[in-house]
């Protein structure tokens, strides 16, 4: 079994997302292929073997540095304790190892890690300095990725950029005046514009500058060069718990600035001394105070506004590398979230993704182009998401590639890899996967990567072969009114979860679907799971939408169903054949019987409101049992045939189907019969079990199975013309 060195926390601003995504990893890896090990880095640089239990904790700061050396009233990160007994903090929450030990550890290291130092080719040198096989794109693949201003230069040579945008010097803002450089970029870019830090997250270090504002412009670049002002009057009204709130914004990363910090040219670790030192500092000065990060940029991105609907695309590749890009997601935004910045990504309920996002087929078939195009030229691999916006005039503009995208359950990344069929377990072995066989291009150690992927291609061989020699088993989702549904479709989605990192189990989850002959049991497909709730599941074929889908445990409606839903017995003996076949037999002369000598007035009556009438009820019996024993024909000499669905209600309307004359469906129902009964009693007992596929339903059906249906349903017709006569 391949060991899993689970790479998670690092040292950039993203941290806290890089600990759910280790989360993820932990309970979704394949544990029938792979043994996790879980590693956390902590933003010094070390490597922790952590304690299990530990990566279940609510966040970095609930375990590290451990509580006992918190200081009250702030919450900090380890940077922030540099005189701290580091071996003594470290021994509490696991063993630290030397990267040239790794390999006694792990086989292969899974990134995920975000932002500087994770992101950027450091991690992925490192371990291919000592041979070991890491997740995601390369060193170079990775390099690029995190540049974003190099990025939209090289996007502008693979797809066309259609987007203005400016790189500001760190040197300029400070040397040249802001009016001069705000005029200077308002004629390049024009505005509204967004500054970003570029080499942070993708949602990281991100400003809105909406008006022709000097004091908008110059808020925005303080954000992304990490610096807060304060001014002296605001801090003279806050109480002493308000100048704490504040100093533990700045501490948190996905609000502050973050420590470390530089004031008046001091560097201060810890809240507690920077709180102290700015009490003195408006004790004695009427300035205001300019606070920076120590972790800052050397550049400013700045990007023409591009007005359109926003979209996330990941691409990932084929086992022989070829370029696949998955179906875009659209960020949905609440008009009141100025800027999709980390907040708003990660936090906040006013943006919604949505898949696939509202577009024409060309306009998506466009963005995938684009993204594939960018993935190849940029050098990237395994899986990148690529970000970008359709403009009104229907042109796509791509920007900030991320090569180790967020990795919580709920991620972008996870819902469109559903979409193709993989779930979260599936998901992680495709990048373990596929990163090793990425891992052969670089000409080193090629004779023992070549083994591992191998070995492992052979071990998910054995995984699936052991999986389909199992019964499935059948997760039924299910409530009796929309609460019920809900609750019910969180825990089997968890249920679903939990067997499938098992690796080992064979499983189904289904949900009660109505149909002509009553309820039966619809696959859901491993997109329905990936949403976050059963409302927002689409209604769209093959798969329809569990909104739609009738409650159980609702009362029936005796003129719909006169003898009630068709229920399959647990078991189907040959006497129950035999029953089911002497219906069938029968239905022509029954029915003849029961409309001899009736006015054919009575025929054009609706057994219930909105029903069709008893001629076309008499219609859809010789067209339904026509298609069945084509069906049947189909199951006995091909390996479960996918059917072709026909339109009943269509077919009820056409002339033949409302308007002929009754006596040609009762022939036709009655040669029908003949023939299949015919056919049924030469049936083996074996080929009983044979199958057939209906493509709209999403159901195999056993040839046994659609013998009781078919007789339920000449019963049930009979049933509706009788009560009309």
């Amino acid at each position: 079994m391949m060991r899993i060195g689970i790479f998670f926390g690092g040292p950039a601003r993203e941290r806290e997302i890089s600990f759910l995504g280790g989360k993820t990893a932990m309970a979704h890896l394949n544990k029938a292929l792979f043994q996790p090990i879980p590693v956390f880095v902590d933003s010094l640089g070390n490597f922790i073997l952590i304690k299990e239990e530990l990566i279940f904790e609510e966040s970095i700061r609930s375990f590290y540095p451990p509580k006992s050396s918190q200081t009250a009233p702030f919450e900090v990160y380890i940077e922030s304790l540099p005189d701290a007994d580091a071996a003594a903090l470290l021994a509490e929450v696991g063993k630290i190892i030397q990267p040239a030990d790794f390999a006694s550890h792990f086989d292969f290291a899974f990134i995920a890690m975000h932002g500087p130092g994770a992101e950027d080719g450091s991690i992925q040198g490192l371990l291919e300095w000592y041979n070991i096989p890491y997740s995601g794109p390369s060193v170079l693949g990775s390099a690029i990725g995190i540049d974003k201003a190099k990025q939209n230069e090289w996007l502008k040579k693979s797809v066309g950029l259609e987007k203005k945008f400016f790189v500001l010097q760190r040197d300029d803002y400070t040397k040249y005046g802001r009016e001069t450089l705000f005029e200077q970029i308002k004629k390049e870019i024009g505005i509204p514009f967004v500054a970003k830090a570029p080499h942070q997250g993708s949602s990281i270090g991100l400003a809105f500058v909406k008006e022709d504002s000097i004091e908008d412009f110059d808020k925005a670049i303080k954000k992304c060069l990490f610096i807060e002002e304060i001014y002296r009057e605001d801090w003279l009204k806050l109480d002493e718990n308000g100048q704490v709130t504040l100093l533990q914004k700045m501490v948190n990363l996905d609000e502050g600035i973050g420590f470390p910090v530089v004031f008046s040219k001091q560097v201060y670790h810890h809240p507690s001394s920077l709180l102290s030192a700015l009490v003195d500092y408006f004790t004695h000065t009427v300035t205001k105070a300019s606070i920076q990060s120590i972790h800052s940029e050397d550049a400013i991105l700045l990007e023409s506004f591009v007005n359109g609907n926003e979209f996330s695309c990941g691409v990932i590749q084929t086992p022989t590398g070829e370029t696949v890009a998955l179906p875009p997601t659209e960020i949905v935004i609440d008009e009141s979230v100025e800027v999709f910045d980390f907040n708003a990504k990660y936090k906040s309920k006013l943006t919604r993704k949505r898949i696939p996002m509202h577009a024409s087929l060309a306009h998506l078939q466009l963005i995938q182009a684009q993204v594939k195009q960018a993935f190849d030229d940029l050098g990237f691999g395994v899986c990148t998401r690529i970000d970008g916006f359709l403009d009104t005039q229907g042109i796509v503009v791509l920007h900030d590639p991320n090569t180790i995208p967020g990795m919580s359950p709920s991620s972008l990344i996870f819902k469109q890899m559903a979409e193709i069929g993989l779930n979260i377990s599936d998901s992680l072995t495709y990048f373990i996967r596929q990163s090793i066989r990425e891992r052969l291009r670089t000409g080193k150690n090629y004779y023992f990567i070549n083994q591992q992927l191998k070995a492992l291609d052979e071990a998910i061989a054995a995984t699936l072969q052991a999986k389909a020699a199992q019964e499935v088993q059948i997760l039924e989702i299910n409530g009796a009114n929309e609460e019920a549904l809900e609750a019910s479709f969180q825990a089997i989605k968890i249920q679903a979860a939990e067997l499938a990192a098992l690796g080992t189990e064979n499983f189904l989850v289904c949900t009660p679907l109505e149909i002509e002959e009553g309820e039966t049991l619809l696959p859901l497909h491993v997109a329905h799971l990936s949403k976050d709730s059963a409302k927002d599941i689409p209604a769209r074929q093959p798969f329809p939408s569990l909104n739609f889908i009738q409650m159980s445990n609702t009362e029936l409606n005796p003129l719909q169903y006169p003898i009630g839903k068709y229920k399959n017995p647990e078991v189907i003996t040959p006497e129950i054949r035999a029953e089911w076949i002497k219906t069938i037999a029968s239905t022509a002369d029954d029915l003849q019987a029961m409309l001899k000598g009736v006015d054919e007035a009575l025929l054009e009556k609706s057994y219930r409101e909105g029903s069709w009438s008893a001629r076309k009820v008499i219609h859809h019996l010789m067209d339904s049992h026509m298609n069945s024993y084509i069906r049947f024909k189909m199951a006995l000499t091909e390996d479960n045939p996918s059917i072709k669905p026909y339109s009943e209600d269509d077919w009820a309307s056409m002339p033949d189907g409302n308007q002929a004359p009754i006596a040609w469906s009762i022939e036709g129902l009655r040669y029908i019969h003949l023939r299949w009964v015919y056919l049924m009693e030469t049936v083996s007992e074996a080929d009983w079990k044979r199958t057939y596929f209906h493509p709209e339903r999403g159901i195999t059906y056993p040839l046994d199975k659609v013998l009781g249906i078919y007789a339920w349903h000449c019963t049930h017709h009979l049933k509706h013309i009788e009560s009309v006569l």
